[in-house]
């Protein structure tokens, strides 16, 4: 990226981004980092590094949106920190959105004030556990189920749900002191 971290724009029917791909939009010096959208019409598998980190010297992270409109499978890592600024965001934007074990880690490792916001429903069957101390995290759905036992922790970020919830067995809610 340039001083401010410009654009990139992955769009098409369906939207594959491998393991080993490194969408980078980060700022350089003291810019802003920049916006990362992926936009499927149908199905979207996201597994790479995606950043949008905000510059060294000054600067805000960035934008990260990931679409689906039909499955999203979001397993990458996304980065938008800004060492002397306010983190930025990542938004997962699906019809429909599971949380489980090969999509969870995506959530937990993001450097990113994370949304999902989902048309339908979003499905908790994975403990969600943000390792990122400050990031926060909202869900947001007409429905959003937690099945089973459920673990949901932010490490000091907000933790807000947006929208009608069903907790499907015990679970618990936490923001680690934030």
């Amino acid at each position: 990226g340039g001083a401010t971290g410009g654009e990139i724009r992955v769009e098409g029917a369906g939207v594959r981004v491998g393991e080993s791909a490194v969408l980078a939009a980060d700022a350089a010096g003291s810019g802003n980092g920049g916006r990362i959208e992926t936009l499927a019409a149908g199905d979207a598998d996201v597994a790479g590094t995606l950043s949008a980190r905000g510059g060294a010297a000054g600067g805000d992270g960035g934008d990260i949106e990931v679409c689906g409109g039909g499955t999203l499978r979001f397993t990458g890592f996304a980065d938008t920190a800004a060492p002397s600024g306010r983190i930025g965001r990542l938004r997962l934007d699906p019809d429909q959105y599971v949380i489980d074990a090969t999509t969870v880690g995506a959530i937990n490792g993001a450097v990113a004030d994370t949304t999902v916001q989902a048309d339908q429903r979003i499905a908790v069957q994975a403990d969600i556990q943000m390792l990122t101390a400050g990031v926060g995290l909202t869900l947001q759905a007409p429905l959003i189920e937690f099945h089973d036992e459920r673990v949901v922790r932010t490490n000091g970020g907000r933790l807000q749900l947006q929208g009608d919830a069903s907790f499907l067995g015990d679970v618990s809610l936490n923001t680690g002191g934030g």
